[in-house]
C-alpha cells in the first residue's frame, strides 16, 4: 500500500513538471528609454527582449501599472507609442509590465520613459517700476511689490514653460526681512524697516524653469528706498523737574534745562524740537518763562513770597503734521518759604503724556483670498506660497498656525517636509499640510521664523512645492513689572538741597519694550502726607526731596513704590517698600554772599562800618561768631577788624587811597559746636580819595514815542546818565520820583541800569503824553542826584507796523573760544517808534544741532554768544539764523543770519612770551591779524 503511494507522487510531480515549463527571460527586468515629445505614434520605445526555453511558448505581455492614459501599447515584445504625446506636465512614466508563457510562468520588466521635451526660452521677469519706495512704518506682512514672469515654452504646456522665483541667496539674514512667493511673484514685508539702519535694499532673485534635464534661468532684482515714516515723539532725559529757588533769586535766573532729543532729528520738522510752558495760570506765566529752543527754564520775574511752591508742565512738542509732544512736570521749591501748614494742591497725580514707542501692528496674511487654481498637471499646487502668520507667545503645543490648503491635481498623496528655518524645532507638520506648534515659544527670547515647506507628491515625477510661511510671535503681558536698584534703607542728609536726586532705581519688565506691555512708570500708591516730602520721576525712576527736611521733626520716612506696565486690557503691578533715614546734619551758618560799603580817605581810625548778620535754621537763637578770614591779604588784615559777637567791622587803620582804592574783606561766621561749621561772606570796600570832589550825575532829558498796544514789559526808553566821578562814586542808580503822578508810577518803572518799562498797558484816549520824572543818584558821600526826565508820547494803535531790516552781518571768532564768548551782534532796525519798533530775536528750528548746541541768541539783543567751546572739529563756518520780530499787533517777521567763520590757527604761531608782557601780546597779535586779513 505504501509502495503504491509513493509512486503515485512520484508520477504527479512528473505531470506537473512537465504542465509549467520555464519562466520567459527578458533583456533586462529593469530598463529605461528617453523619447521626444514629438515623436509620432507607432514610434518604438523599447524591445523587451524577451523569450521561453520551452519548445512551441508564446509569451504575452500585459501593463501592471503606470499606462493609465492608455499612452504605451505592446506589439511582439515591443513597447511603442500608442498615439502620439499630449503636451502635458508629466515627463516621467514608470511602467510594470508583466510576461506570462503558456504554462503560466511569469516575468516582470519596470521601464522607467522620460519624456524629453525642448526648453528654447528663458523666463522673462518684468517689474512694475524699480525702484520701490516705502516708509519705515510699513507693517510687518504688507504687499509692496509684484512681478510678471513669462516664458516662452508655456505654449507646450511644459514643465520648460512652468517658472518659479527666489531670492538669490535665501539663506542670507537679509532675505529675511521680505518674504517672496515663488509662484505669484508678490513680495511682502517681513520686519519693521528703520531708515537710519539702512535707507535702500537691493534684491537679487532667480526666476528659473521647471525643465528636469537643462533648466534655464533669469537674474532679476528690484531695489527698494526705505524714507522716514516712524515719527517718535520726543524724549527726554527726565520727565519729572524739581528745582529749588527762592524770593531773592534775580531775574532772569536760570532755574534749570531740559534735556530732550527726537528720534527724528535731521529729518525735517518732525525732528526739530519746542519747548512751551504748558500753563494758562497768570500767576506762573508772570513768574517763569521757557526758551522755546533750549529748554532753560528761567525766572520772569522774583518769585513772591505767597506760596511755597510751583508745579506746571513744560510741553515738549517736535514740528509734525500732526505734531507728537511729551511733557515734563516741573516743581519750583520755595526753600526760603516755610513749607509746612497749608500747601497748595499739588497736580502730580494727574495725567501726562509720555512718549511711547510702538512698532506698526503686523498684517496677518493667512486670510489673504488663494491664488486662482492652475489648469496644469502633475504639479502640486497650494492656497499660497508666501503667508505672514501671527502667533501669540502663549498659543498651545499642537494649535495648528497654518493650513497650506496643498492638492495634488492626478490625486497623488502629498508629503510634507520642513526644509528650512525651523530653528529650535519649534513646528511640525502634519500629513494634511497643517503646519503647527511643536514646542512653546517666548516672543522675549525670539520673535519670527521665516519657515519654508515642502509640498512634494508621491508620483515618479517626484514634482515639489514650496511654501514660505513667515511666523510672527505677538507679545503678550505674561511679565510683572521688577524694581531693582532699590535698598531696604536709604539715608539722606538734613542739609541735602532740595531737587536733589536722592536715589534712582531701575524697573524692568522681560516683555519686549516696544510694546505697552513693556513699558513700565512707578509712583506713590497714595497722597499721604508721608510722600509729600518725596516726589519720583515715573519714567526714569529717580527719587528727588521735594521738601527741606528737618530732623528734628522727621526722623525717617517709610514709603512703598508701585510699579506697572502700560498694558491697556491687564496691566501687571508690582511694589517695594524701602525707608529713608534722615540723618542729623548740622547747618552752616546763612550769611549774604555778598556787600558792598563805601568809606572816605579821612575817616578815622574805629569808625563803625557794616555789620555781617548770619543766621542758623538748626537753632532759633543761634550764637553765632565771626572773624576776618586768614587768607585775606595782610592789608586788609592790617586795616579792619570785626566784633567776634556782633559782626560789626571797623575801621582798624587808616585807609590810602593811593595804596588800594577798593578792599576785598573776608569774613568767617562760625559755631563752636563739634564738629563744626562755618561760612564765608564778603564785603567789597571802596575808598574814596580825599582828593576828589564828588560831582552830581548829569542826564539829557528825551521825548520818546509808544504805540498803545504795547505789551507789558516793553523798553520805553533808557536814560543817558554821566557822572564825571571815578570808579564806585561815579556809578548812578535810578528811581521814579515821588512826585510822579499815580497814572504814570502805576504805569512805568525804572530799572538799575536806567530802563524806563512799561508795567501797565496805556490807552489813548485817556492820557496822551505823560511826563515820568526819573531820579538819578551816585554813590557818593554824601549822595548827589539830579532830576531827569523822559517824555512819552501814547500813539494809537492804529498806526501802521513796519518790519525790521536785517542786514546780513560776518564775523570772526577764534577757534580757542570758550563758552560765554561773545560772537556777535545781529543789528536790525525797525522805522518804527515805541513798542512796535523794539525788535526781538529767537533762533531759527531749521539750523543744524550742531549750530543749537554751539550757539545762543539774546531773545532782546539781538547777541550771539558761544554755549560750547570751540575745538579741533569745528566746522570752518556756521549761518546762525535767526527770527527776527517787532512789537507790532500783529508782529512782523523777517529772517536775519549772522556768518561766523572759524579763524584757526596757523603751525608757526607758537612763540614763547613772558607772562608779565602776555595781555600786551594777544592785543598785538589780533591787531595785526585784522590788518592783514
Amino acid at each position: 500500500m505504501k509502495i503504491s503511494l509513493v509512486l503515485s507522487l512520484f508520477v504527479l510531480g512528473l505531470v506537473t513538471k512537465g504542465v509549467k515549463g520555464v519562466a520567459p527571460s527578458c533583456v533586462s527586468s529593469i530598463l529605461s528609454a528617453d523619447i521626444d515629445a514629438s515623436a509620432p505614434e507607432d514610434h518604438v520605445v523599447v524591445d523587451l527582449g524577451c523569450s521561453d526555453s520551452d519548445p512551441g511558448d508564446v509569451l504575452t505581455y500585459t501593463f501592471l501599472d503606470g499606462n493609465t492614459t492608455d499612452q504605451f501599447k505592446i506589439e511582439n515584445g515591443v513597447v511603442k507609442l500608442a498615439k502620439t504625446i499630449t503636451p502635458q506636465i508629466v515627463y516621467k512614466y514608470l511602467l510594470g509590465i508583466r510576461v506570462t508563457d503558456k504554462t503560466s510562468s511569469t516575468t516582470d520588466v519596470s521601464i522607467l520613459i522620460t519624456i524629453l521635451y525642448s526648453n528654447n526660452h528663458a523666463p522673462v521677469v518684468t517689474w512694475p517700476s524699480s525702484p520701490v519706495t516705502i516708509t519705515e512704518s510699513t507693517p510687518i506682512g504688507t504687499r509692496i511689490a509684484t512681478c510678471t514672469v513669462t516664458d516662452g515654452d508655456l505654449s507646450t504646456n511644459t514643465l520648460a514653460g512652468q517658472t518659479r522665483v527666489d531670492f538669490k541667496s535665501p539663506e542670507i539674514s537679509a532675505a529675511n526681512k521680505w518674504v517672496l512667493d515663488s509662484h505669484s511673484c508678490e513680495l511682502y514685508t517681513n520686519q519693521v524697516l528703520d531708515y537710519k539702519t539702512k535707507s535702500s535694499y537691493t534684491l537679487n532673485m532667480i526666476a528659473k524653469d521647471l525643465d528636469p534635464r537643462s533648466p534655464r534661468t533669469s537674474a532679476t532684482s528690484i531695489t527698494i528706498n526705505v524714507v522716514p515714516g516712524l515719527d517718535n515723539p520726543p524724549s527726554c532725559t527726565d520727565y519729572l523737574k524739581v528745582v529749588a529757588a527762592t524770593t531773592s533769586s534775580p531775574q532772569g535766573k536760570i532755574l534749570t534745562t531740559l534735556d530732550c532729543q527726537d528720534a527724528d532729528a535731521g529729518q525735517g520738522p518732525a525732528g526739530e524740537i519746542k519747548y512751551i510752558l504748558d500753563d494758562n495760570d497768570l500767576s506762573i506765566t508772570s513768574v517763569f518763562e521757557v526758551n522755546p529752543s533750549d529748554g532753560s527754564l528761567r525766572l520772569k520775574s522774583r518769585i513772591p513770597d505767597t506760596r511755597p511752591f510751583y508745579e506746571f508742565m513744560i510741553k515738549v512738542q517736535d514740528g509734525a503734521t500732526p505734531s507728537l509732544y511729551t511733557q515734563v512736570f516741573t516743581r519750583v521749591v520755595v526753600t526760603d518759604l516755610p513749607q509746612d501748614g497749608v500747601l497748595p494742591p499739588s497736580r502730580i497725580n494727574m495725567n501726562y503724556t509720555f512718549p511711547k514707542f510702538l512698532k506698526p501692528a503686523p498684517v496677518d496674511t493667512r486670510q489673504v483670498e488663494p491664488l486662482p487654481t492652475p489648469t496644469t498637471k502633475g504639479l502640486p499646487y497650494c492656497s499660497r506660497y508666501a503667508v505672514t502668520a501671527m502667533l501669540p507667545e502663549t498659543t498651545p503645543i499642537d494649535v495648528p498656525v497654518y493650513d497650506l490648503g496643498c492638492t495634488d491635481p492626478d490625486g497623488d498623496r502629498l508629503n510634507y517636509k520642513i526644509i528650512k528655518g525651523n530653528v529650535f524645532t519649534k513646528f511640525k507638520i502634519d500629513i494634511n499640510g497643517r503646519l503647527k506648534l511643536a514646542k512653546t515659544v517666548d516672543a522675549e527670547k525670539r520673535r519670527n521664523w521665516h519657515l519654508r515647506i515642502t509640498a512634494t507628491d508621491s508620483s515618479a515625477n517626484g514634482f515639489i512645492s514650496t511654501v514660505t510661511v513667515a511666523v510672527q510671535v505677538t507679545n503678550d503681558n505674561d511679565n510683572s513689572p521688577q524694581i531693582t536698584s532699590l535698598p531696604a534703607a536709604i539715608d539722606v542728609n538734613e542739609m541735602q538741597a532740595v531737587g536733589s536726586v536722592i536715589h534712582t532705581c531701575t524697573v524692568i519688565d522681560n516683555d519686549k519694550v516696544a510694546e505697552l506691555q513693556g513699558q513700565t512708570r512707578v509712583g506713590w500708591p497714595n497722597s499721604n502726607a508721608v510722600y509729600e516730602t518725596w516726589l519720583v520721576d515715573s519714567v526714569t525712576c529717580k527719587l528727588y526731596l521735594a521738601k527741606p527736611l528737618d530732623y528734628e521733626t522727621t526722623t525717617s520716612y517709610e514709603l512703598t513704590l508701585l510699579a506697572r506696565d502700560l498694558d491697556p486690557a491687564a496691566p501687571r503691578t508690582t511694589s517695594t517698600t524701602f525707608t529713608i533715614n534722615v540723618i542729623n546734619g548740622n547747618d552752616p551758618p546763612i550769611c549774604p554772599m555778598y556787600q558792598r560799603y563805601i568809606m572816605l580817605e579821612s575817616d578815622v581810625i574805629g569808625t563803625d562800618m557794616t555789620t555781617v548778620q548770619c543766621t542758623d535754621i538748626d537753632k532759633p537763637t543761634p550764637i553765632i561768631n565771626y572773624k576776618i578770614d586768614d587768607n585775606n591779604n595782610g592789608l586788609v588784615k592790617a586795616s579792619f577788624s570785626i566784633d567776634g559777637s556782633a559782626g560789626l567791622i571797623q575801621l582798624k587803620a587808616l585807609l590810602n587811597y593811593d595804596e588800594a582804592a577798593t578792599h576785598q574783606v573776608k569774613v568767617i561766621a562760625y559755631e563752636k559746636d563739634s564738629p563744626s561749621v562755618s561760612s564765608t561772606a564778603t564785603v567789597e570796600v571802596f575808598v574814596i580819595s580825599s582828593n576828589i570832589v564828588n560831582h552830581p550825575p548829569i542826564c539829557r532829558s528825551s521825548t520818546v514815542s509808544l504805540n498803545e498796544a504795547s505789551p507789558v514789559g516793553t523798553t520805553v526808553g533808557r536814560l543817558a546818565c554821566t557822572d564825571s566821578d571815578p570808579g564806585i562814586i561815579g556809578e548812578v542808580s535810578y528811581q521814579i520820583d515821588d512826585t510822579n503822578s499815580a497814572l504814570v508810577k502805576s504805569s512805568f518803572m525804572v530799572t538799575n541800569t536806567g530802563e524806563v518799562k512799561l508795567i501797565s498797558r496805556l490807552r489813548y484816549n485817556q492820557e496822551k503824553s505823560h511826563q515820568v520824572h526819573v531820579t538819578a543818584y551816585d554813590a557818593g558821600i554824601p549822595s548827589l542826584k539830579y532830576a531827569a526826565l523822559i517824555v512819552v508820547n501814547v500813539e494809537s494803535g492804529t498806526n501802521k507796523n513796519h518790519a525790521p531790516v536785517c542786514p546780513f552781518k560776518e564775523v570772526k571768532i577764534a577757534q580757542a573760544s570758550v563758552a560765554g564768548t561773545r560772537v556777535g551782534v545781529i543789528e536790525c532796525t525797525d522805522p518804527d517808534r515805541g513798542a512796535e519798533g523794539d525788535v526781538y530775536f529767537w533762533l531759527d528750528r531749521t539750523v543744524s544741532r550742531d549750530v543749537r548746541r554751539k550757539f545762543r541768541v539774546s531773545s532782546t539783543s539781538g547777541e550771539v554768544t558761544l554755549k560750547d567751546r570751540i575745538d579741533d572739529l569745528t566746522e570752518d563756518q556756521y549761518d546762525v539764523k535767526v527770527i527776527a520780530y517787532d512789537g507790532g499787533i500783529p508782529a512782523s517777521i523777517v529772517p536775519a543770519t549772522l556768518q561766523v567763520i572759524i579763524v584757526k590757527p596757523r603751525s608757526n604761531d607758537a612763540v614763547a612770551v613772558r607772562p608779565d608782557l602776555f595781555p600786551l601780546f594777544i592785543t598785538i597779535t589780533w591787531v595785526l591779524y585784522y590788518l592783514l586779513h
